[in-house]
């Protein structure tokens, strides 16, 4: 698809969504992981952090035909 302005907004509008429903259902239910061991609840938002910043770069590459490129591949 080509960068448009539709394609701009439809990518900010998903990214602000998934994040508001990310922080509702995932991250929210967590806080008592916070209370009971704060190390865990770290451990786990950071990997949940990295899941979004995935999602997001594969919402980008199905948007924009962006490819990312690592030391993986």
């Amino acid at each position: 698809m080509r960068r448009s302005v539709v394609g701009g907004v439809a990518f900010l509008s998903t990214f602000a969504l998934s994040l508001c429903f990310c922080l509702f259902f995932i991250a929210i239910p967590l806080l008592p992981v916070l209370f009971i061991s704060p190390k865990w609840f770290r451990v786990i938002i950071d990997l949940l952090g990295t899941f979004i910043l995935t999602f997001f770069s594969g919402l980008m590459e199905l948007l924009y035909g962006i490819k990312f490129r690592g030391k993986w591949r």
